[in-house]
């Protein structure tokens, strides 16, 4: 997939139904760099603003960091996490993810860096009007 494109004044142009229904990407070249190194930006922090209103959001992010055979790392916890109307959240995301076998760094091989991702389903959301 692609960086979900914003405009400076910090408006989304896609459609926010990416969020929801598809894999993200832990790695992705880095849309500001000019440089011919070609860096790569590592997914750090998921921001989120719920609304106002009756609305029910949840968050439950899944990261796979390498390719299979690879733990799937999460929040630890049985549930999504309820986020309260109204609010801001930052979810910090580590810089290198550890299992029982070491440490998963960024890929050096470009090719494996496509089974590093967010796994859909991070974020679910409830109108309380249409299903209370």
């Amino acid at each position: 997939e692609k960086v979900i494109k914003v405009s400076s004044s910090s408006t989304v142009k896609d459609n926010a139904t990416k969020l929801v229904s598809l894999d993200m990407p832990l790695y992705c070249p880095c849309p500001q760099c000019r440089s011919t190194k070609g860096y790569v930006a590592q997914l750090m922090r998921l921001y989120v603003c719920t609304p106002e209103g009756p609305v029910t959001v949840t968050l439950d992010p899944h990261i796979q960091p390498s390719a299979p055979p690879c733990p799937v790392f999460s929040l630890g916890t049985e549930n999504p996490v309820e986020l309260p109307a109204g609010s801001v959240w930052v979810v910090r995301m580590p810089h290198i993810y550890m299992g029982d076998h070491g440490p998963y760094t960024m890929p050096t091989d470009s090719q494996h860096l496509q089974f590093c991702r967010m796994l859909k389903g991070v974020f679910s959301y409830r109108d309380l009007n249409k299903n209370p």
